[in-house]
This record gives structure tokens, C-alpha cells and sequence, in this order.
């Protein structure tokens, strides 16, 4: 556990299955909303794809940042990369860059988004959003797009109530919450400060 190779994959892990967590969660729940399901399947190929292309920095970043931490070693890059259990000669002329970032992180997010497109492609996604066409659930609401989308919202109460009309607070609970906590923020604020109002009078009174 205590190499570069080990925590460069726990790390690469962890930050793939970050992006597929809402996406996992969506599919997984019973009352599955299959347009919300399709948006999420497409921002998580979006977000696999920035990483392919513009991730590898940030994570190599953390790779080495928690090695040093901890005391493991970290290869340099630009050295040659050694195989485990075969000699110098035998061994692949390749560098540890060529190794860690295309054999490792370009190949496995090019697995994760051939795996996505080739269940998700273009044509099972249009198919699964004509057939949520279909669903009588609130007035055939997914018949017409524009019932999902965001428009015209002048308020953050109008965001929080068109979330929960197209279930997206169940879909991205963690923005509905933060909404929510907006619109009492005021609320609460002024009650505390009332309270704290409350306890200098009784304070001053009493030592009066």
C-alpha cells in the first residue's frame, strides 16, 4: 500500500467514481426519472472527458502531495519507467510519464467512457427519452421539453419550486438543500438576532 503505483490508483479511482456517483444513485433509485437519468449519463461523459483532457495535472498534484505527506516515494517522470520483476533489458522502453498518464489514465477513462457511450449511446438515449414521453405521471410532463428546463426563474424561490416540480431536488439534492438554506438564511438570521436582542435586555435589566 506504502507505493507511488497504489495510491496514483485509489486516487484515480476516487476521482472516477466521483463523477459517476450522481449518475449511479439516479439509476439506482426507484422512482426513476429517466430524463434527469439521460442529463446526468451526459454531464458524467462530459466530466470523465475534461478530466481525460485537462485533469491530469490536478491529479498527479494530489498523487505526489499525499506521497510526500506520508513518505512514499515519487518517481521522477521523466525517467524510464522499470517493470516490476523483469530486468533493464527485457524491460519496455517507456517513461514513467508514457506509463502513469497514457497507459493508466488515458486508457482507463477511455474504458469508462466507451463503456458509458456504448449503453448510453445516442440512439438508446433518444429511445429512453421518447418512451419517458409516455409516461402519464404528471400530466405527461415529459412530453414537452420545455417543462424541464430553467427559464424565466427571477427568484430563488422560483428555482427551488421548479426543482421540485421537475424532481430535481431528489436528483441533486445537495443544490436543493443549499437553496433551501438560502431562502431561510434571512429568516434565521433575524430570528437569532432577536434573540440575542432578547438576552442584552434581560442581562442589562438584571444588573440594573
Amino acid at each position: 500500500m506504502q507505493t507511488f503505483d497504489f495510491v496514483f490508483t485509489l486516487y484515480l479511482m476516487k476521482n472516477i467514481l466521483g463523477f459517476a456517483n450522481d449518475l449511479s444513485q439516479a439509476l439506482q433509485r426507484k422512482d426513476q426519472d429517466i430524463v434527469n437519468s439521460m442529463k446526468l449519463v451526459s454531464i458524467c461523459k462530459l466530466g470523465l472527458q475534461r478530466m481525460r483532457e485537462h485533469g491530469w495535472n490536478s491529479l498527479l498534484s494530489q498523487v505526489s502531495s499525499f506521497c510526500e505527506k506520508h513518505f512514499i516515494i515519487v518517481p521522477v517522470m521523466e525517467n524510464m519507467f522499470l517493470t516490476p520483476g523483469r530486468s533493464r533489458h527485457r524491460a519496455q522502453e517507456i517513461t514513467n510519464m508514457h506509463h502513469y498518464r497514457i497507459d493508466l489514465f488515458c486508457t482507463i477513462l477511455d474504458m469508462q467512457l466507451q463503456e458509458l457511450n456504448s449503453r448510453f449511446n445516442e440512439v438508446n438515449t433518444k429511445l429512453l427519452m421518447f418512451l419517458a414521453c409516455l409516461c402519464p405521471k404528471d400530466l405527461f410532463a415529459a412530453f414537452n421539453k420545455e417543462t424541464v428546463e430553467f427559464l424565466g426563474l427571477n427568484r430563488i424561490c422560483d428555482l427551488a419550486q421548479k426543482m421540485v416540480e421537475t424532481n430535481k431536488h431528489k436528483v441533486f439534492s445537495s443544490v436543493y438543500l443549499l437553496v433551501t438554506l438560502a431562502l431561510v438564511l434571512p429568516v434565521a438570521t433575524t430570528t437569532v438576532e432577536r434573540v440575542f436582542s432578547a438576552m442584552n435586555y434581560v442581562k442589562n435589566r438584571l444588573r440594573s
